[in-house]
């Protein structure tokens, strides 16, 4: 089965001119015209983490639904971080966690089946210090369980500048990175902030980065997409099957 995942930060729906229009970002979203899509910077920072999208918005704008979370604050996501599924995805179970560092951050870790194939993904922000980016990095590659049989990917802005800086070391060590190639500034892209890495169970086939004029002003960063093979063990819960509820869980001793 043939997927394609794409990652976005949005910086809050405020473009390089200024202008906050989550339309536009929805709008971009849906040309990308992928399975699963990881957002960024989703909700608001402050002010209790308010939603900046209505899901039922997403939903007719994009034909994307929601990988709900059970949490007490007004977002839809965890730290920003959302995750959108189409129609051949089905979302089994979600999960809120806490990485170490002195910034608040987090990821959302989602089992997904993609037709008969079980498949991890973890969508997250990584801080802006090196080296609780490495201690992150560690966090994220145990919930990920690389052990296990089934596909895995983690991706979404990962701060570290460079081809392959030292606090991102364990990710290359342990998985392939997609070379989707530079993503951000958006206006003059120098450095792959955003990236996406994947296991064995999943083949690149295609990948790239956005950089058409929508994609240049609707935010800082430009959204990138790969498109995979999936194989591997095929999953005993078919397609439909009633979801796992969500539950929360925290990773790293430094949580806030």
């Amino acid at each position: 089965m043939r997927i394609r995942v794409a990652s976005y930060n949005i910086r809050k729906a405020i473009g390089r001119d200024a202008r906050r229009d989550p339309e536009r970002i929805l709008d971009l979203v849906a040309s990308l015209d992928a399975d699963i899509v990881a957002l960024q910077e989703a909700d608001y920072r402050f002010n209790q983490r308010r939603a900046i999208f209505d899901a039922a918005k997403i939903h007719e704008r994009t034909g994307l639904r929601l990988a709900a979370l059970d949490h007490d604050e007004p977002g839809l996501g965890w730290h920003g971080n959302v995750v959108l599924v189409g129609d051949r995805i089905d979302v089994r179970q979600t999960r809120c966690l806490e990485l170490p560092g002195l910034e608040p951050r987090g990821a959302v870790l989602a089992d997904l089946n993609a037709g008969e194939f079980p498949l991890r993904m973890i969508a997250t922000h990584l801080g802006l210090l090196a080296r609780y980016r490495y201690r992150q990095s560690r966090a994220l590659l145990a919930a990920v369980e690389l052990d296990a049989k089934r596909a895995a990917i983690i991706v979404g802005d990962f701060n570290g500048w460079g081809r392959t800086p030292n606090s991102l070391s364990l990710f290359e060590k342990e998985m392939s990175l997609t070379p989707t190639g530079p993503s951000y500034p958006s206006r003059r892209p120098l450095t792959p902030l955003d990236r996406i890495y994947h296991n064995d169970r999943l083949a690149l086939t295609d990948c790239a980065v956005i950089a058409d004029r929508l994609a240049r002003i609707a935010s800082d960063h430009l959204p990138i997409w790969a498109e995979f093979e999936i194989s591997g063990d095929r999953n005993p819960l078919s397609t439909g099957q009633t979801a796992l509820g969500p539950e929360m869980s925290g990773i790293g001793d430094e949580a806030t």
